[in-house]
């Protein structure tokens, strides 16, 4: 009696122990067949052709990446670009500015429009009292003597294209100038290291905004909108 108790005791056990064994222990990790084939819910890893769940450890996981190549590894998939990417002005925090469309040079731009940039040299005191770019072309004005720009006013181009405004030549070039940024588009003024740049102004716009100064005694233009711009640089002249 004792015996059979123990052999039905024993029964009971394997029983149990077959009862709590999953069916994902029982299929896990078992071979594909020759044609890559799973039990139902299961799919093959090619690499090893082994059954796994899918998105499982070693799984071939759906990619989300607008057509990356799948990793496998975790069963993410790959991640590819997706068409997507920072826009180069980028690393730059700024987008890249436009070509400008050019065309005949004006002329304003006594200087030249070499490779589409209008070049306008201020080569006598109050030569540049105000000025205006020209549309299509990016502008470089040139204050090259004391008081050539002084008190003045620049209006950049309008678009998203250059405009930079050297004051280095000569003390007082720039002083009391104010030089408006278009909406868009990047602007510069450089200081260098003379009295060129005491109470210059200027006003930024969306677009990257830069005031160079070699040394204090060029000082210190005033930026204003910093803000507002893509970078605003004025590191130099603080």
């Amino acid at each position: 009696m004792n015996r059979l108790a123990l052999l039905f005791s024993l029964g009971l056990g394997f029983a149990w122990s077959c009862a709590n064994v999953s069916l994902e222990e029982i299929l896990d990790g078992k071979a594909c067949d020759e044609a890559g084939n799973c039990a139902e819910g299961y799919v093959c890893n090619t690499a090893t052709m082994i059954c796994v769940l899918p998105g499982g450890e070693g799984g071939e996981g759906p990619s989300t990446g607008g057509g990356g190549p799948s990793t496998g590894g975790a069963g993410t998939g790959g991640v590819g670009d997706g068409g997507g990417g920072a826009q180069g002005g980028g690393g730059s925090m700024c987008p890249p500015l436009d070509a400008p469309p050019g065309g005949s040079c004006p002329g304003i731009c006594n200087g030249g429009c070499a490779d589409d940039t209008c070049l306008i040299n201020c080569e006598t005191a109050n030569a540049c009292g105000d000025v205006t770019c020209p549309d299509g072309f990016n502008c470089q004005v040139d204050c090259m003597v004391s008081n050539a720009c002084r008190m003045g006013t620049i209006t950049c181009p309008p678009g998203n294209l250059s405009c930079e405004v050297t004051c280095t030549a000569a003390d007082n070039a720039c002083r009391a100038l104010t030089i408006q940024c278009a909406s868009t588009g990047s602007c510069a003024v450089s200081c260098g290291d003379n009295v060129a740049c005491n109470d210059v102004t200027l006003g930024c716009g969306t677009g990257a905004c830069t005031a160079t100064c070699d040394s204090m005694a060029a000082g210190k233009p005033t930026v204003l909108s910093c803000g507002g711009s893509c970078n605003c640089d004025q590191e130099t002249c603080l």
